[in-house]
Protein backbone atom coordinates (compact mmCIF):
# COMPACT_ATOMS: atom_id res chain seq x y z
CA UNK A 1 0.00 0.00 0.00
CA UNK A 2 1.34 3.45 -0.91
CA UNK A 3 1.31 6.21 1.69
CA UNK A 4 -0.04 9.51 0.42
CA UNK A 5 1.69 12.66 1.58
CA UNK A 6 -0.08 15.99 1.55
CA UNK A 7 2.01 18.83 0.17
CA UNK A 8 0.83 21.29 2.83
CA UNK A 9 -1.45 21.55 5.85
CA UNK A 10 -2.41 24.99 7.18
CA UNK A 11 -3.58 25.44 10.77
CA UNK A 12 -5.05 28.88 11.55
CA UNK A 13 -4.79 29.94 15.20
CA UNK A 14 -6.97 32.93 16.07
CA UNK A 15 -7.03 32.82 19.86
CA UNK A 16 -4.17 33.50 22.29
CA UNK A 17 -1.93 30.43 22.45
CA UNK A 18 -1.60 30.37 26.24
CA UNK A 19 -1.62 27.77 28.99
CA UNK A 20 -5.42 27.70 28.92
CA UNK A 21 -5.54 26.77 25.23
CA UNK A 22 -2.41 24.64 24.78
CA UNK A 23 -4.11 21.32 25.59
CA UNK A 24 -6.78 21.85 22.95
CA UNK A 25 -4.27 23.04 20.36
CA UNK A 26 -1.93 20.13 21.11
CA UNK A 27 -4.69 17.78 19.94
CA UNK A 28 -5.33 19.82 16.81
CA UNK A 29 -1.63 20.01 15.96
CA UNK A 30 -1.20 16.28 16.61
CA UNK A 31 -3.85 15.68 13.95
CA UNK A 32 -2.05 17.96 11.52
CA UNK A 33 1.27 16.20 12.20
CA UNK A 34 -0.39 12.79 11.76
CA UNK A 35 -1.46 13.85 8.25
CA UNK A 36 2.30 13.75 7.41
CA UNK A 37 2.40 16.85 5.21
CA UNK A 38 5.64 17.93 3.58
CA UNK A 39 5.02 21.40 5.03
CA UNK A 40 2.93 22.45 8.05
CA UNK A 41 1.98 26.13 8.20
CA UNK A 42 0.82 27.72 11.44
CA UNK A 43 -1.05 30.86 10.43
CA UNK A 44 -0.78 33.24 13.38
CA UNK A 45 -1.93 36.42 11.61
CA UNK A 46 -5.00 36.80 13.85
CA UNK A 47 -3.40 35.44 17.05
CA UNK A 48 -2.98 38.28 19.56
CA UNK A 49 -0.59 36.69 22.05
CA UNK A 50 1.40 33.67 23.11
CA UNK A 51 2.96 32.59 26.40
CA UNK A 52 5.78 30.21 27.33
CA UNK A 53 3.47 27.19 27.11
CA UNK A 54 2.39 28.14 23.59
CA UNK A 55 6.00 28.68 22.50
CA UNK A 56 6.97 25.32 24.02
CA UNK A 57 4.18 23.62 22.05
CA UNK A 58 5.35 25.15 18.78
CA UNK A 59 8.98 24.22 19.47
CA UNK A 60 7.94 20.62 20.28
CA UNK A 61 5.99 20.40 17.01
CA UNK A 62 8.97 21.88 15.15
CA UNK A 63 11.33 19.26 16.61
CA UNK A 64 8.98 16.40 15.79
CA UNK A 65 8.45 17.59 12.23
CA UNK A 66 12.16 18.19 11.69
CA UNK A 67 12.90 14.61 12.76
CA UNK A 68 10.46 13.47 10.04
CA UNK A 69 11.87 15.72 7.34
CA UNK A 70 8.87 18.04 7.40
CA UNK A 71 9.11 21.80 7.46
CA UNK A 72 7.19 23.94 9.97
CA UNK A 73 6.43 27.50 8.86
CA UNK A 74 5.11 30.26 11.13
CA UNK A 75 3.01 32.60 8.98
CA UNK A 76 2.14 36.22 9.78
CA UNK A 77 2.78 36.62 13.51
CA UNK A 78 2.28 40.16 14.78
CA UNK A 79 5.27 42.15 16.03
CA UNK A 80 4.62 41.34 19.71
CA UNK A 81 4.40 37.58 19.07
CA UNK A 82 7.56 37.71 16.95
CA UNK A 83 9.34 39.55 19.79
CA UNK A 84 8.27 36.87 22.26
CA UNK A 85 9.76 34.17 20.02
CA UNK A 86 12.96 36.21 20.06
CA UNK A 87 12.94 36.64 23.84
CA UNK A 88 12.46 32.88 24.19
CA UNK A 89 15.52 32.47 21.93
CA UNK A 90 13.73 30.24 19.47
CA UNK A 91 13.25 32.68 16.58
CA UNK A 92 16.50 31.44 15.06
CA UNK A 93 15.30 27.84 14.76
CA UNK A 94 11.85 28.62 13.35
CA UNK A 95 10.97 29.58 9.78
CA UNK A 96 8.80 32.68 9.44
CA UNK A 97 6.75 33.73 6.44
CA UNK A 98 4.78 36.89 5.82
CA UNK A 99 1.04 36.64 5.36
CA UNK A 100 -0.05 36.03 1.80
CA UNK A 101 -1.98 38.93 0.32
CA UNK A 102 -5.30 38.15 -1.32
CA UNK A 103 -5.37 38.89 -5.05
CA UNK A 104 -7.02 42.21 -5.93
Amino acid sequence: MTETTLPEVIVVITEPLTVEAVGRWRGILDGAVDARPRRLVLDLEDMASIDADGIALIVAVHRLLTSRGTRLVIRGPNQRVRQLFGLARVAGILTFEETLEAPA
